[in-house]
């Protein structure tokens, strides 16, 4: 599940104490030396067991407290704007990733953010194209209109979405993955998931 945020930000305040509180209630993480394992599944709130911008700040925290070195994933995917910031913090701190379970859709582009990238035992990767929920059309409208005066609607969203697309290929690229991947991964549709073979994901580089 990839939910697409053309607009995504968000602001929060708090106070150590409830900094604190986070960690505690947020079940999805666990330490195991300088591993961080995060399963998205184990949310406490059954209607929040994805990646949410919650689990990002949680796991900043653990970033600022904590020597790790490796970010263990489970998950099924989530809002992109979430996922985007954890691929940026796996990056800026040149974390290592491991895959275990099922690590699908936002997931397995956190997963490609490592250095280096392994799965555990029978764990899938599993990869597709971003997926668009619109709850209120109009809205959403013209806050895309806003992000280009020379563009309407349909050409905003088509001008983004092959940058969006081209973004992705020079990530895969830059973390070492093969291009033909990451064209494979952009071919897939929205509400498909694609699970490479082990094999592949070596010979193309996403196990390295």
């Amino acid at each position: 599940m990839k939910v697409f945020n053309l607009l995504a930000g968000l602001l929060l305040i708090v106070s150590p104490s409830l900094a604190q509180d986070s960690i505690a209630l947020n079940k999805k993480f666990s330490l195991q030396g300088t591993t961080l394992i995060y399963n998205s599944n184990l949310s406490v709130d059954p209607n929040l067991n994805y990646i949410t911008f919650d689990d990002v700040k949680v796991f900043k925290q653990y970033l600022d407290k904590n020597d790790i070195k490796t970010l263990r994933l489970t998950s099924k995917g989530g809002q992109q704007g979430a996922m985007l910031d954890i691929k940026d913090l796996v990056l800026k701190h040149k974390l290592d990733t491991e895959a275990k379970g099922e690590c699908e859709s936002a997931c397995s582009i956190i997963f490609i953010a490592g250095q280096k990238r392994s799965v555990i035992g029978k764990a899938k990767l599993g990869f597709h194209t971003t997926f668009t929920k619109i709850d209120h059309f109009e809205k959403r409208k013209k806050i895309v209109e806003g992000y280009d005066d020379r563009l309407d609607y349909e050409n905003t969203i088509a001008y983004f979405s092959k940058v969006s697309a081209v973004n992705e290929i020079v990530f895969f690229q830059t973390q070492g993955i093969d291009i033909y991947f990451a064209l494979r991964v952009l071919k897939v549709h929205p509400l498909d998931m694609w699970y490479p073979k082990h094999k592949d994901l070596i010979d193309y580089g996403v196990i390295n």
